[in-house]
């Protein structure tokens, strides 16, 4: 049987430069480095449990701040600045 997965996009905002480099590879486990602490990630219910619980025991919750936030899929994208769009809409474009 075939798990479902949705996009999420990991944030954060670390005070401490330990905290934040081992939060910067947690999520580049579990995802797509995409803009300094921005992360896309394709998650199922088990592993968005274990990514929320893994981030939960690197952070300090009186200084840090996290989000694990659900994007829609869509295909209407909005670029701006820099952004380029993908060459085939078929693949993740990393550039």
């Amino acid at each position: 049987m075939a798990s479902s997965r949705l996009l999420y996009a990991g944030m954060y905002d670390v005070a401490d430069d330990k905290r934040r480099r081992q939060l910067f590879y947690l999520l580049r486990a579990y995802g797509v480095h995409s803009q300094f602490s921005v992360f896309e990630c394709w998650l199922d219910a088990v592993s968005r449990t274990q990514l929320l619980a893994q981030m939960m025991d690197l952070i300090d919750p009186d200084e840090d701040r996290v989000a694990l936030a659900r994007l829609p899929q869509t295909t209407d994208s909005q670029l701006l600045g820099l952004a380029k769009p993908a060459l085939n809409e078929n693949f993740l474009y990393i550039g």
